[in-house]
């Protein structure tokens, strides 16, 4: 079976098996940092998105800092991108088939009994996979890529109970009784939260001290993407030269409200004073499900909206749009804002707390509510204006190099390690 990236499943299983020396635990954990400090982290999904994409970008950065890192992934067939993406990062890649998620957030609730099922059924499988796993490598912090994988804390756990875990919490947990248990399971194990944001954090129910807010990272040549950058992609995207283009770069799901922005846009469309364009991007070869094809419905019927296939080619995106949309209806936080930020992009989004967090309103975005047609009007009005649009976009690239950089975030998560070791966890 062939892949998207290019590279068959059976290579990456290749790439991936060469991971450790069977049964070949760690010696000398007390030198670090005479010895590279291991870190195991189990991940959760195996098909694109933003936590993958941020993982491999913190290994990227973490590996230069002294660090070995070793990434736990489920076994599927559908994996060969992520299992391609954290290789290239630098990590060595684990598959286990028993390694399944616990889902209990915003994004993934976890609302009908059947998946309720399957995660209670997936723990004990899950937890004695990560026991074994981290028999073999010995890892000096265990770090989950989500609290939707806390089975497999548990497991390692019973291998060496003083190895610190660390959990990323990347979108809130649900605050009724399904994400009560998410959350007490959670607790109970992990020693510290990482969370891409305040929402996020609060939503864990953890002690202050043993949670800390660290964004979302940027590659920092992204920081490099300038106005000359706007005319070749532009040229190559087919776009014109002068019409404002704002990007929706989100999966299409309903809690990302692509649907919900096409019919506000069909609605106002005629009373915005100029011609302008939202381009939404992501659409795969042929609709994945009934609200994919109603969202291309609704697009087709809408002058002022474009479809765009899915493309690994982001940064041409980013360069080409004069702005980022992320109409976002559930609490949860959105890449584009902050890659379009570092790109000198302004955001409009949607009033919901964890998107709030990613602009400084009126200076690097403008924010309006779903069903707010004056408020999705001003918005997109004042973007269109040359001289704002470039003021908030100087203004959100500032801000972005404040909070998203990579190597500052990266520099900030070691510490934590640093400080977990420090404590004589391990």
């Amino acid at each position: 079976m062939g892949s998207k990236s290019g590279i068959e499943p059976s290579a990456c299983r290749f790439a991936c098996v060469q991971v450790i020396d069977q049964g070949a635990v760690r010696a000398l954990k007390g030198a670090w940092p005479l010895f590279p400090m291991r870190i195991l982290f189990f991940h959760h999904a195996t098909t694109p998105g933003g936590a993958p994409k941020s993982l491999a970008l913190l290994i990227r950065k973490l590996i230069p800092l002294g660090v070995e890192a070793v990434v736990a992934m489920p076994k599927r067939s559908d994996n060969a991108q992520v299992c391609e993406l954290f290789v290239s990062s630098g990590a060595r890649v684990i598959e286990e088939q028993h390694l399944r998620p616990f889902h209990g957030s915003t994004i993934a609730p976890n609302d009908n009994l059947k998946d309720k099922l399957y995660a209670l059924g997936g723990f004990i499988p899950t937890a004695w996979a990560a026991k074994k796993i981290a028999a073999e490598v010995g890892p000096d912090i265990i770090h989950l890529n989500s609290t939707a994988i806390v089975a497999a804390a548990y497991g390692a756990r019973r291998v060496d109970t003083k190895v610190p875990v660390v959990a990323h919490v990347r979108e809130p947990i649900l605050a009724n009784a399904w994400g009560g248990v998410l959350r007490r399971l959670n607790v109970g194990t992990v020693d510290h939260f990482i969370s891409i944001d305040d929402e996020g954090g609060t939503s864990v129910g953890a002690k202050p001290a043993s949670v800390s807010v660290i964004r979302n990272s940027v590659d920092p040549a992204n920081f490099g993407i300038g106005e000359a950058d706007r005319e070749k992609a532009r040229q190559e995207l087919g776009w014109t030269t002068d019409t404002p283009i704002f990007l929706s770069l989100s999966r299409m799901t309903e809690a990302n409200g692509a649907l919900a922005l096409a019919q506000a846009i069909a609605r106002i469309e005629g009373r915005i004073s100029r011609d302008f364009k939202v381009v939404f991007a992501g659409f795969h070869d042929q609709p994945s499900g009934a609200y994919e094809a109603a969202v291309l419905d609704q697009i087709a019927q809408t002058a002022s909206c474009v479809a765009m296939p899915f493309t690994d080619n982001v940064d041409r995106l980013l360069a080409g749009c004069d702005a980022i949309i992320a109409p976002f209806l559930t609490n949860h936080s959105s890449r584009s804002v902050f890659e379009g930020g570092a790109a000198g992009r302004p955001a409009i989004i949607t009033r919901v707390p964890n998107l709030t967090e990613l602009i400084v309103e009126g200076e690097t975005g403008l924010s309006f509510d779903i069903l707010d047609d004056e408020g999705l009007v001003a918005a997109i009005e004042a973007v269109c204006d040359p001289s704002t649009r470039v003021r908030m976009g100087s203004a959100a690239r500032a801000f972005a190099r404040q909070h998203f950089d990579a190597d500052t975030n990266a520099a900030s998560v070691l510490r934590i390690y640093e400080k977990l070791i420090a404590k004589g966890l391990i």
